[in-house]
């Protein structure tokens, strides 16, 4: 759960940077819209995060865009 800088061009989602080194994104893999689980925490009402889980060498990355966060680095898969 970390901010990270996205490089984002036209045909979407180039690269991003974490940790100071830049990571290619070679494929997005999937995408989808969360919306918060405001029934429980009112804190996430309103809140819209899009998830994109893609391939940049040297593995797997879940990442993020909020309106509130900006983009964060959610997880690393295996």
């Amino acid at each position: 759960m970390e901010p990270i800088e996205v490089r984002v061009e036209a045909d979407g989602l180039r690269a991003f940077r974490w940790r100071r080194r830049v990571y290619p994104v070679e494929q997005i893999l999937e995408s989808w819209v969360y919306r918060g689980r405001w029934w429980t925490d009112e804190c996430l009402a309103g809140e819209r995060r899009v998830y994109y889980r893609l391939l940049a060498r040297p593995g797997c990355y879940e990442l993020y865009r909020s309106d509130r966060q900006g983009w964060v680095l959610s997880r690393v898969l295996d």
